[in-house]
């Protein structure tokens, strides 16, 4: 499975790393890798954090932050 990391903010989306995962064992967590990103500068006081997964909507999972400029 590809695994996505999205962020959203002040109209953009952009992909910040995507990798392939093994299917896991209902109930279960797989870890992935560490991600470091420099943020842009949105003129938002909030960001969405996506991690989706290709062709399983129903594994993805989405976090709203709060985002200071």
């Amino acid at each position: 499975m590809n695994v996505s990391v999205v962020l959203e903010a002040d109209n953009q989306r952009l992909v910040v790393a995507t990798w392939k995962t093994p299917e896991g064992r209902p109930n279960t967590n797989i870890v992935g890798p560490t991600i470091r990103y420099r943020l842009p500068k949105w003129n938002s006081d909030r960001m969405t954090v996506r991690l989706e997964v290709e062709n399983h909507p129903e594994l993805n999972s989405e976090y709203t932050l709060r985002y200071n400029k």
